[in-house]
């Protein structure tokens, strides 16, 4: 990607505003407030949008800050180039992000292009997000220091791509899959399949719980209703009689109206003589059978019949529910080993496949490590043997180098000493030029003491001795230069001598190296050397790949998961071969068809409990029932009677009480006819005789009328709060049903639920080891990428700072270790500031490489030098000189010491 031209018509301060950029560097040069921050985020907005933060500080809101700048709509256009093709962004900003628009198309062709991010733009021409825009190849004014958070996508793109070399074959996906698999099964709002499966189950077994007090409350129900029924009948026959007695205290009263006792005596003693006769036949021990006590014997004889019937119902039952229990517990015969082994058998079973699944896991990494290793080996022993004798140079390699470089040196200073100098041949010509200057000082000498004697001789002549002298003296002085000259020229023989001489020790050095590694001559040695450079770094990566993978594999401790795969396998097997199961999984079936066995054991035994106390309390209800119905039988002396033939018995004492009523009847009646003939007869004696006679005859002893009809009207109370009861606990035993599912249907969901959530667990188990293989597998990739991160950050570090620093350790959250000139770690926060920014600048450069490689990827400098001197300044801008022959660079600065630098090179751009 690269940024070919902006149009701004309206951002912040800028307005109808147009710059053109190159590919290579671009300085962008104003003073402050000049408008460069805001070009910066014209920059920024265009590729990856606006954020609408909300704050107190307007510097915090880019939307308020620019776009609303005067109330206008922030708008303008971007040009780029793009996988050969030129675009153009076009984008206006609103008061919110619903009224921005966007319009991506080809420049060329005027269509939009669809494959973009239109939102973002950037992210995907150059396939990483803001944040991490800004943590590589935006560079702010004191901002070098990288920040981490879980959205930063750096590291995880470089691992992702050294291990799989697809950026977007992502650590976090395949993690993100799997949890969204797990949330799919259980969340902690517990919405999930399995969540909800578990819910499911315990409103299941609440029901079957619901159902099963329903069928206790039925039989406690169903023992109320049958007293209820008996105490009804007891009242109706008690109103019966009650009845009857008040019908006879009405004859008293008018019997004592009557006043012929002689007629009523004769005619009585006549059919009292019947009626004795018949009472006779009705006596009992408690007195004469009536027809409420045959009604009420009759009453609880067809009780107790229907009592009898309901106990073989029930015990028909109970057989069913018996043989139920025996298949159960024959069924559980079949299980004994299983029972034997304890109930907590499937979670260990599941324990076990879990830790096995594990070592399968491990082991697989493990044999992938050491497959790898040996790989890795192989192509370390190819390179060796295709390198072949050129490995020998592998630890002199900085030696040789150290050798040519002198020998080069050295033949071109003694090639410049042989071209630039004329070389004395030989010592005659020094000492013939020393001779010569020797004669011309004597010359001189004889000159001045012959001038000297002339004064003395001929004054005329001693100026011609002088004339010469002064001759020879010039040329004494020339001879003297030249005897100078000479004298330094045998120097410089001497010194090419020695050049020579420390040459030809060099050229045997070289041979010595070029013999060693078994080559024809020293000539060769350069390409070795070629050679050996060409496979340095891939040879130096695989060695450390080598001790990585091989100190991994030791760090695996494969001999105890061996071991602990052994024993887990020998309990599976003794687990197998004592229950019979040939693998895990039909084990596992048996643990479940047991668990079902069980479940319905418990049924079973329930309701066997249930029928057991509700037969008993039956069987002794029927035993009291027969107790009160035959103590009854033997006080009217009916208890030889078999109790099947006793309504026939009873039927026959009806008839004859109907008898001995139609002779009372008749008594009446003659009785009415003697009271009204009585007249002047003894009234109270008879009526005491009558009263005698009728109290003899029934069972109450009421004095009057008001106190029957009192006992009738609470008998007749009683009676309706009975029958209602009654009805309430019926109706209760109809309905109580309504609504409640049978318990078959109950346990056949409860089962294909309990199956549904073996599954999910067996499932989200499988998840977790998944997932802790992954995160273990990433963990292992993030140890590799480190020490090719550490190398380029420590190769950055080392050119901006002239290599005084060689060795940088980049941390998880980007935090730096740096070796210093001693050879002690200090961590990069205890730099000077200007180091400071150093460390971290590489760090971003090596990041910007190994993230984007050969890609084109713009990187802005915003006054990002401000605490450099002018030799880092100096430093740092070669290397990005040299940055700008694959990347463009677009650099802010308010000062002008980058122009000054990289005036012949870049792309001046003054605000």
């Amino acid at each position: 990607m690269i940024i070919k031209n902006i149009k701004i018509k309206k951002f912040g301060v800028l307005k109808d505003k147009e710059i053109e950029f190159k590919e290579g560097i671009n300085i962008i040069n104003g003073e402050n407030e000049a408008g460069k921050t805001t070009l910066q985020h014209f920059y920024k907005a265009f590729l990856y949008g606006m954020n609408s933060k909300r704050g107190k500080s307007i510097r915090d809101n880019s939307r308020a800050r620019y776009v609303m700048f005067h109330g206008e709509r922030a708008s303008g256009e971007m040009e780029l180039e793009h996988n050969g093709e030129n675009i153009i962004i076009i984008r206006s900003f609103g008061s919110s992000k619903k009224e921005d628009t966007i319009k991506v198309i080809n420049e060329l062709t005027g269509t939009e292009v669809g494959e973009l991010n239109h939102n973002e733009p950037a992210k995907t021409m150059i396939n990483i997000n803001s944040e991490s825009f800004d943590n590589t190849a935006f560079i702010k004014s004191l901002g070098t220091y990288l920040n981490s958070s879980k959205d930063d996508e750096i590291m995880n793109k470089l691992t992702n791509s050294l291990e799989s070399g697809e950026e977007g074959v992502s650590y976090f996906k395949a993690l993100a899959k799997l949890e969204a698999i797990r949330k799919a099964l259980t969340t902690a709002r517990g919405n999930g399949k399995l969540d909800v499966l578990r819910e499911k189950k315990i409103s299941i077994l609440e029901e079957r719980e619901q159902f099963l007090k329903a069928s206790d409350q039925n039989l406690e129900d169903e023992m109320k209703r049958i007293n209820l029924r008996g105490e009804i009948s007891t009242l109706r026959l008690k109103l019966k009689k009650l009845e009857v007695f008040k019908k006879h205290l009405k004859k008293i009263k008018l019997q004592k109206e009557y006043k012929d006792i002689l007629q009523y005596l004769k005619k009585s003693e006549e059919l009292k003589n019947k009626a004795k006769v018949i009472e006779g036949e009705l006596e009992a021990e408690e007195g004469l059978i009536t027809k409420g006590k045959i009604e009420e014997l009759k009453e609880e004889n067809t009780v107790l019949m229907s009592y009898y019937n309901l106990a073989e119902d029930k015990a028909e039952e109970g057989k069913e529910i018996e043989a139920e229990k025996l298949e159960v517990e024959k069924i559980l015969e079949e299980f004994s080993s299983l029972i034997e082994l304890g109930d907590e058998l499937e979670d260990k079973i599941l324990k076990i496949s879990k830790e096995t699944e594990k070592h399968k896991a491990q082991l697989l990494v493990y044999e992938e490590n050491k497959k790898e290793l040996i790989e890795l080996e192989s192509r370390l022993n190819f390179i060796k043997k295709s390198l072949g004798n050129s490995i020998k140079i592998e630890n002199k390699e900085d030696e040789v180098y150290e050798a040519f470089r002198e020998y080069e040196n050295k033949l071109f200073e003694l090639k410049g000493k042989v071209l630039d100098r004329k070389i004395v041949n030989s010592l005659e010509d020094l000492k013939a030029s020393s001779l010569i200057r020797n004669l011309y000082y004597v010359l001189i000498l004889l000159g001045i003491i012959g001038s000297v004697a002339l004064i003395f001789i001929k004054p005329v002549f001693s100026v011609l001795p002088l004339f010469f002298s002064g001759v020879f003296l010039i040329l004494s002085f020339k001879y003297s230069q030249k005897l100078e000259n000479l004298k330094k020229q045998k120097k410089e023989k001497e010194y090419i001598e020695l050049l020579e001489s420390n040459i030809n020790k060099i050229e045997a050095k070289l041979m010595g190296y070029g013999e060693e590694l078994g080559l024809k001559s020293y000539e060769e040695l350069p390409k070795a050397l070629s050679e050996y450079k060409k496979y340095k770094d891939e040879i130096k990566t695989l060695e450390r790949m080598i001790e990585e993978r091989s100190r991994r594999l030791k760090n695996y401790n494969i001999e105890e998961v061996i071991n602990a795969q052994s024993n887990n396998n020998k309990i599976i097997d003794r687990v197998l071969s004592y229950t019979s199961a040939k693998d895990i999984e039909e084990l596992m079936v048996k643990i479940k068809e047991l668990k079902l066995v069980k479940s319905r054991q418990e049924i079973v035994m329930h309701k066997w409990r249930t029928f057991n106390a509700g037969y008993e309390a039956l069987k002794e209800d029927i035993d009291n029932r027969e107790k009160s119905l035959n103590s009854k039988l033997k006080i009217l002396k009916l208890d030889k009677i078999q109790l099947h033939e006793l309504p026939k018995e009873l039927e026959k004492l009806s008839e004859k009480i109907s008898e001995k009523d139609k002779i009372l009847l008749a008594l009446n009646g003659v009785e009415d006819t003697y009271t009204a003939l009585l007249k002047d007869r003894d009234l109270e004696h008879m009526k005491e005789e009558l009263k005698e006679m009728l109290a003899d005859s029934l069972e109450y002893s009421y004095e009057s009328e008001e106190e029957v009809e009192e006992e009738i009207k609470g008998s007749q109370n009683k009676l309706l709060e009975d029958e209602k009861l009654l009805k309430d606990v019926e109706n209760s035993v109809a309905n109580r049903f309504l609504g409640i599912r049978s318990i078959i249907s109950i346990e056949g969901d409860f089962q294909e639920i309990y199956d549904k959530i073996f599954e999910y667990e067996r499932e989200l188990e499988a998840l977790e080891i998944a997932k802790e293989l992954l995160e273990e597998s990433f963990k292992e990739l993030q140890k590799n990428i480190g020490p090719v991160l550490n190398e380029k950050v420590a190769y950055y570090f080392s050119k901006l700072t002239n290599g005084k620093y060689t060795e940088v350790k980049v941390g998880s959250e980007y935090e730096l270790l740096v070796r210093g000139e001693n050879g002690d770690i200090i961590k990069g926060d205890y730099l000077s500031n200007g180091t400071w920014d150093q460390v971290y600048l590489s760090l971003r450069l090596a990041l910007i490489d190994m993230l984007f490689e050969d890609k084109k990827v713009p990187l802005i400098f915003d006054d990002a030098f401000i605490q450099y001197d002018d030799k880092r300044l100096e430093n740092t801008l070669k290397i990005i000189s040299d940055l700008s022959d694959k990347r463009q660079i677009i650099l802010f600065s308010c000062q002008k010491r980058e122009v000054t630098f990289l005036r012949n090179e870049a792309n001046i751009i003054n605000l």
